[in-house]
């Protein structure tokens, strides 16, 4: 029958974890330069920081903002590629959600490399051009443009041609309808 002291406890209830998104840019964007990432965290207890990592969660960066976030990234500390993105929220109970979500960077010109014709080769109906492209996110276009130099009689406007493939090149072009003289390809 003797009571003793009232004996309290206290606890946090998280019933979920953090949620995030990454708004902005899109999965399919391919960024180059300074970029703002933006995104959004939510949970019922509120948020109470945001952090973010570019390598697979070895490190992260504080982002601004909460529950709308925004981090400036410098694309060009990172390879070009298809790169991964860790978000992690801590809601007010120190429950912590990860989101991962990937981003393009591409701040490089794709490599080029023209095997035919070779300087000097002389073509007459036909110019067969040889050759590749590489780029890491891949080329989405590519042309050649025939410039007559000074002293060449006839067409004194460029050609310009669309070339029908990326990777291995090899495709003949009609230059039938070209002056005789010289022309940078």
């Amino acid at each position: 029958g003797v009571m003793s002291a009232v004996a309290t406890a206290r606890f946090k209830v998280s019933r979920s974890d953090p949620v995030s998104s990454l708004t902005s840019p899109r999965i399919s964007d391919h960024l180059r330069d300074l970029v703002d990432l933006k995104g959004t965290s939510r949970d019922p207890n509120g948020i109470a920081e945001v952090r973010i990592s570019f390598d697979n969660g070895l490190s992260f960066n504080r982002v601004q903002g909460t529950e709308n976030w925004s981090y400036r990234l410098d694309t060009r500390l990172l390879a070009d590629g298809t790169q991964a993105v860790l978000v992690r929220a801590v809601d007010a109970t120190g429950a912590e959600g990860l989101f991962t979500t990937t981003i393009n960077i591409d701040n490089h010109a794709p490599d080029l490399v023209v095997d035919s014709p070779a300087d000097g080769e002389v073509f007459a109906e036909r110019l067969r051009v040889d050759g590749s492209t590489r780029a890491t996110i891949g080329v989405s276009a590519l042309a050649a443009s025939i410039t007559p130099m000074a002293g060449t009689a006839g067409t004194a406007r460029p050609v310009e041609v669309v070339l029908t493939r990326a990777g291995t090149l090899s495709q003949d072009v009609d230059i039938a309808g070209l002056a005789p003289g010289w022309y940078n390809l």
